[in-house]
This record gives structure tokens, sequence and C-alpha cells, in this order.
């Protein structure tokens, strides 16, 4: 509950932001120009997170004396010096509005860095709050410093914003996660080799994004800005579609997996999956009925018109496939990075940037605007078959299935849910246009038969209980 109530203050204020974004910029070049920056800054600074449950959560403690060790903080403080340099020097090679947000934005790497292990150090002492506050606070000092001065769009004053963001995250999760939160040692428990070789890995598998950005500017003015706006749209929905819940439960799965206790891994690892596809789910039935409504009162003012909540609604609604992939495949990959399966992790990723490549180029001609979000849904879908081969193969897997069976009724249920309602959204917006307003009233009334399906037939009601009811 806590985990949820943070995420939806983390999304609300994100929603809030992107809304005085849209009223500022529209979809104009200018808008381009900070959605490519944002991806630039967000793919360094969403490495250090993406590290502290794959690498700094599983190693940072002793077992046996529960000391946390803070000799690698080092190589992370280095790391994000190196990045904001980086930085800095590819905004001298870019256009001058682009240069000035890169350049005022790149100590966000920095401060990034420097939260990684007290944020470790929280998710460890399952001091859920203090962790999961983190990015809610860095969407309020990001909005309330752009409503200050990012208004004038002023290329330095926006980038400014994005740092002032990351650093109040750095000082409040450093201060009330390091606080009783020890006992602390000087140890290091991360060889550089292991270091370099998931920093290498982590660059690969978040780039994702980033490509998107860089193959949208080939389109015409604004195709960069209504992918940011429709993919923030998204993400937020993958916030609440993932649930946190392979997150708070890494550190109790990584326990149980280390001391070969494969049976409760399983059982654990089987209640974050159903329970993520249940809440995905839900997710995609209630934001298919209400996403037009939703984008036109969060951005329908200023310079961003209703035309323009046209062209989000469709990317919003070819990146549905990919939150719902995405959920799914957080949740599986929790314990493939436990059993440190890199290398096949990131064969994956590389798999999903070909796959998204290729279709964005096939399509780009023929959806100018929409071509990177379907290529972007495809490479996620691909990703997702492949992470679960790789589960297929390793050694949870015999107990896994066997736990995945108690809930077949409910993962079938919840599955023609999905499919019927994106089919009819996706067939709707092909023949009657941007007029679907019958559309989503069929879609809302399928979405009440189906919680109330689920809620009087006993085997899946007993199944969904059985899946949330679950402790982590």
């Amino acid at each position: 509950m806590t985990t949820t109530v943070l995420t939806l203050l983390n999304v609300i204020l994100g929603f809030v932001f992107q809304s005085a974004v849209a009223a500022t910029m529209g979809l104009s070049g200018a808008s381009d120009s900070f959605q490519l920056a944002w991806s630039i800054v967000t793919f360094g600074t969403v490495l250090f997170f993406t590290l502290v449950p794959i690498l700094l959560v599983p190693r940072l403690e002793n077992p046996i004396t529960r000391e946390i060790g803070l000799g690698d903080w080092p190589k992370f403080v280095m790391l994000g010096t190196v990045l904001t340099l980086a930085q800095l020097l590819i905004a001298n090679y870019c256009e001058p509005g682009l240069a000035d947000i890169l350049r005022w934005s790149a100590p966000s790497h920095l401060f990034a860095a420097m939260t990684a292990i007290p944020l470790a150090v929280a998710y460890i002492r399952k001091r859920f709050v203090v962790a999961g506050i983190g990015p809610a606070i860095n969407g309020a000092a990001l909005l309330g410093s752009f409503m200050l001065t990012g208004t004038t769009q002023q290329p330095s004053s926006i980038g400014a914003c994005l740092t002032i963001g990351y650093m109040c995250q750095m000082i409040l999760v450093g201060v009330f996660s390091m606080n009783r939160g020890g006992p602390f040692g000087v140890g290091s428990h991360i060889s550089i080799r292991l270091y370099v070789f998931l920093v290498g890995f982590t660059l690969l598998s978040k780039f994702q994004p980033l490509l998107e950005r860089f193959l949208s500017v080939v389109g015409p003015t604004g195709s960069t800005a209504t992918l940011g706006f429709g993919q923030k749209l998204a993400q937020g929905l993958l916030l609440f579609a993932a649930f946190g819940l392979a997150l708070t439960a890494n550190a109790t799965l990584a326990r149980k997996v280390k001391s070969e206790d494969l049976e409760s891994a399983a059982d654990l690892m089987a209640k974050t999956v159903v329970t993520t596809i249940v809440f995905s789910a839900i997710v995609l039935l209630v934001a298919l009925p209400l996403k037009d409504l939703v984008i036109r009162v969060l951005f329908v003012r200023g310079e961003f018109t209703s035309s323009d909540a046209v062209d989000v609604g469709d990317v919003l609604l070819c990146q549905l496939p990919w939150v719902i992939a995405c959920a799914i495949t957080g949740a599986l990959t929790s314990y493939l990075y436990i059993e440190r399966s890199y290398v096949r992790v990131a064969t994956a990723a590389v798999i999903g940037l070909v796959v998204t490549f290729i279709v964005s180029r096939l399509l780009q001609q023929a959806f100018e605007l929409t071509a990177v979000p379907i290529a972007s849904s495809a490479g996620a879908v691909v990703t997702l078959f492949w992470i679960i081969w790789l589960v297929a193969r390793s050694p949870i897997w015999p107990h896994l299935r066997r736990k995945l069976g108690a809930y077949r009724t409910l993962l079938y249920f919840s599955s023609f849910s999905v499919i019927v309602s994106f089919g009819i959204s996706v067939i709707s917006r092909l023949t009657v246009g941007s007029d679907v307003g019958l559309t989503n009233v069929l879609l809302g009334f399928f979405f009440i038969v189906s919680v109330l399906f689920i809620r009087f037939y006993r085997p899946i009601w007993k199944q969904c209980r059985a899946a949330t009811g679950g402790k982590l």
C-alpha cells in the first residue's frame, strides 16, 4: 500500500509537470529539444537507479553480521562525474537551445550517482517510504522550479530544473536512509570487473528510450514531443501495472534463492508475476476508455491544441502493449538478475533494440507519428518472449510452473480481457477515427462486467486473493 500511494503521488506530479510543459511549448521545435534532452539525462540517471536492485541490494549486506558496506560509493561518484562531463561535451555539438538544456542539466548524473547506495540501504532495511518518496520529491522539485523559472522557455532554466529535481532527491534519500540505516562498514563488495560489466550491460538494456527519441527526430516538427508526451503517460501506467512488486520483493527473493530455497522463491515469484499481470490488465482496461478524456484534461490548454491531443492519444494507444510487456518482463528479470544471467538479459535487450529499429524504419513512411511507438511495443513484446524462454531454462522453472498453475483461470481471464479491450480500441480507431465516444462507453461497460465477474466468480476471486495476499 505504501508503494502504491507513493507511486500515485509520483505519477500525479509527473503528469502535472508534463501538463505545464505542454501548455508552455505545445508540440513545437522547442518542445522537441526538451524531450530529447530529457531522454538523454534520464538515460544516464536511470543507470544508477537500475543498478540498485540488480547490483547493490543483493550484495551490499553481509548476511551474517547484517553490516552494509559503503566501500563501493566512490565507484558511483566517479561514474557520475564521467557522465556529467560527457554530457557537457555532447552539448558542444548540439544546436543552441538543446545545448543549453544539456549543459545546465549535466550535474543530474552526479546527484543520481550519489543517491544509489542510500537508496539501496533503504530497500535493504525495508524502509520503503524513504525509497519510494525519492522520485516524488524529485518530481515536486522539478515542477516547482519549472513553474518559477521554466515557463519563460529559457533553455538554461529548463535544464537547471532537471538538476534541482535530482539534487533534492539525493538530499532527502541520503539523510533519511543513512540515519539509523547501519551498521555500516568500509569494505567493498563489488569488484571493478563486475561493476564495469554491469554498467555496460545496464546502459545497453536502457538504451531503448533514447533510441526511440533519435528515431523520432527524422519525423516532422513535433514528432519527438508527441512521442515524449505519449510515452510519459505510458510510463505512468507502467508504474501502476508493475505496482512496485518486483522491486520491493527483490531483497526477499534474493535471500531465498541464495539459501537454495527454490520452492519458497518460486511461490514469491509466482505471486509477483500473477499480481503484476492482474494489475496490468486492470490498468489497460481503465486506460482505454479514459485515455482521450485524460489527455484533454491534462494537456489541452495554452499552446497545446485538440488536434495535438489526438496525436498523443494515438501514441499512447500504440504504447499500451509496451506497458504490459515491460511490467511482466520486470517481474521475471528480477530472478535473472539474482542468478546473474546478465549476458542473457543483455541479449534480450539487443533483440528488443534491433526489432524496434527495423519495425520503425519499415513503418516510418506510412505512419510518421506512430511508427516509433508501434516499433517500441513490438520490441518489448519480443523481449518478453525471450525473457520467458530464459526463465523456462532456469533451475526455478519447474517450481515456478507448478505455482503459476494454481492461478491458471485468473491468468486466462486477464489475458482474454486485455485482448478483447485492446482489439476493440484498435478496430474503432481504424474505422471511425477520433470519434470514439460510443467505443469508450462500450469499453467502460466491459470493464465493469470484468470486475464483477472476477469478484463473484468464486474460482477467480479465490485465486486473486491468494496472489495479492502474498507477503513480500
